[in-house]
């Protein structure tokens, strides 16, 4: 009878380690399972990842452009217009191999593909003048985003400028694009950010070809809205 108690509880107990045993390789089977599963799902966002770089062909340099189209239909005028002084300077340091700039670039450039906007032929004489230069733009820019003032009479690069401003305002609303008082100027916002904006476009379409700013243009940082991947083989976020 002793022998077959023990009988009995040696196959109780061969019972319970082989149901053990089965649980562990159900748990196994579970992790490698979801361990699967998860491969498969980082593997899908990385190639999702990869495909829309790879059908991206917009420039990077239009997220700036967007940037200040947004900025100013909320009515957040000082971004946009810090981002629209910026501008030509990036798109000058993209044209140079060494990415350096200068204020005679950038005064080149405005003068290029935004300075015809701002001048005129007043006068029965038709007299040709410029209300807003490349030099007084870039003195501009140095003011407004190194000293906040526009303020721009103690610029170096307009030191010895004939008939500069002293000052340049922007209003939200005004009847003109641009009114020149005594030495200050009035500048309409959103009609220079736009112009600057089409100064951008247009240099885009006559640097088609140029490797150089190709290249260049991939180095254009991106705010991420979704996941990415930073390294290969490793995804952040989404």
């Amino acid at each position: 009878m002793g022998e077959a108690k023990n009988r009995g509880n040696f196959e109780e107990r061969k019972k319970q380690a082989l149901e053990l045993e089965s649980q562990k390789e159900d748990e196994s089977l579970r992790t490698q399972q979801h361990e699967r599963e998860e491969q498969e799902i980082l593997g899908a966002k990385l190639l999702a990842f990869a495909k829309s770089r790879l059908e991206s062909s917009e420039p990077r340099l239009l997220q700036f452009t967007k940037s200040i189209e947004q900025s100013l239909i909320s009515k957040n005028y000082f971004s946009a217009l810090i981002v629209a002084l910026t501008l030509p300077d990036i798109c000058c340091s993209m044209d140079n191999e060494n990415r350096w700039t200068s204020g005679a670039k950038y005064a080149k450039w405005f003068k290029k593909y935004v300075g015809h906007h701002y001048i005129s032929h007043i006068g029965s004489d038709q007299v040709e003048t410029t209300f807003l230069s490349g030099e007084e733009c870039f003195a501009l820019r140095c003011s407004y985003l190194h000293k906040g003032t526009n303020n721009i009479e103690d610029e170096r690069i307009i030191k010895d400028y004939e008939s500069k401003s002293v000052k340049i305002e922007f209003m939200a609303e005004m009847n003109s694009d641009c009114l020149k008082l005594n030495n200050i100027l009035l500048l309409k916002l959103e009609a220079f950010c736009y112009r600057i904006i089409e100064g951008v476009n247009n240099w885009l379409q006559d640097s088609k070809g140029n490797s150089r700013i190709t290249s260049h243009m991939r180095e254009i940082p991106k705010i991420h809205t979704e996941g990415f991947s930073p390294i290969p083989g490793v995804f952040i976020g989404g």
